[in-house]
């Protein structure tokens, strides 16, 4: 007579318990690193949309002129202020070194504009337009300006 009580156990097969909680584990991975991916295809795809192919915009090195000028606007992204007599502006954020990065960007697409005068915590920088489609990215306090097509 054995002390089991006639029950004996079941050798050579894995726990229901133990399998349940490894399929988990699988498919809680596999979410995580879903969303990684598309967190980072989403990064990649606004840096492409702000990003901008062409010559670099000229630099205004005449003497700056703060009083008001005739069809001047003004405005403020991100601590830079703005001033120039451009048709539309639009401004946003990109994850630098192409949305891959850590670091963040801060962009203006400026429309039509003949001159760009822009002011950031470490300077003043002037760009000559020529009623030419810029893009303006200041990145560590430093700008930069890309004449282009969109």
């Amino acid at each position: 007579m054995t002390a089991d009580f006639g029950m004996s156990r079941r050798r050579g097969r894995a726990p229901t318990g133990w399998i349940i909680l490894a399929a988990w584990m699988v498919v809680l991975l596999g979410a995580v690193g879903t969303k990684f991916y598309l967190d980072r295809q989403a990064a990649t795809k606004a840096a492409h949309e702000w990003s901008a192919v062409g010559p670099p915009c000229p630099a205004d090195t005449t003497p700056a002129d703060d009083s008001y000028q005739p069809g001047q606007r003004a405005f403020a992204f991100a601590g830079m202020k703005f001033l120039s007599d451009y048709k539309t502006a639009k401004c946003g954020n990109a994850l630098d070194h192409g949305g891959t990065g850590q670091g963040e960007v801060d962009v203006c697409k400026v429309k039509g504009a003949s001159r760009i005068d822009l002011s950031t915590a470490k300077g003043r920088f002037r760009f000559m337009t020529s009623g030419k489609n810029a893009t303006v990215s200041v990145e560590n306090g430093v700008a930069s300006c890309i004449l282009d097509a969109g």
